[in-house]
């Protein structure tokens, strides 16, 4: 159990929080080059997610089965799907480049990166959650759409497809990573503090 300065970082059992972590132990140089890293990566996929969408949401679809739903209800939800999609997508992708940006004036001022890392920990992890919704609106728009281009039965194998893969990532997710977030923390409270310099 975790006890003193390190119990503030750790976070949830599962989802612990390692940012501060990486800052006290490694430096703030090396936490300065994960978190753009990080930051670009899902700039770059929330990126192509979006112009994706963008093409799909102007494309006139003409369904061929009734399926589930009234055409005209189907056409509307599949319609603010992919435009709320295209939506996170894009905010995703801002608010990443905006805290790169962030991260990059102030890296790699020691004091200045651990306290913009320290007063916005809350902020640094909204773009991949901005992300998952955008492909999970996706995902659920796709849905609409295979209900209505290629009949019942090619819809339930679709949505099956889709339970299984969603299960598969969530378990991998929790149990995986939680596992290896939690080790790794562990690794780093047993490495020794690194002195903070006020720059």
């Amino acid at each position: 159990m975790a006890t003193g300065a390190d119990a503030e970082w750790t976070g949830s059992k599962a989802f612990p929080s390692c940012w501060m972590l990486i800052g006290r132990k490694l430096g703030a140089e090396v936490l300065c080059g994960k978190l753009k890293e990080y930051q670009t990566i899902v700039a770059n996929i929330s990126g192509l997610i979006a112009g994706f969408v963008f093409v799909v949401s102007n494309t006139n679809v003409e369904w061929k089965f009734d399926g589930y739903l009234d055409a005209t209800v189907r056409t509307n939800v599949y319609g603010a799907c992919f435009l709320l999609a295209l939506t996170f997508a894009l905010s995703a992708t801002l608010w990443a480049v905006i805290i790169y940006g962030n991260i990059n004036t102030y890296g790699p001022n020691q004091t200045m990166v651990m306290r913009y890392a320290d007063a916005n920990r809350m902020y640094i992890g909204m773009p991949l959650f901005l992300m998952i919704v955008a492909i999970a609106l996706m995902l659920l728009g796709t849905t609409l759409a295979v209900d209505g281009l290629y009949g019942k039965e090619t819809f339930w194998v679709f949505v099956g497809f889709e339970i299984l893969s969603v299960t598969v990532l969530l378990w991998y997710f929790i149990v995986v990573q939680g596992k290896m977030n939690r080790e790794y923390i562990e690794i780093l409270k047993s490495m020794p503090d690194l002195q903070i310099k006020e720059q």
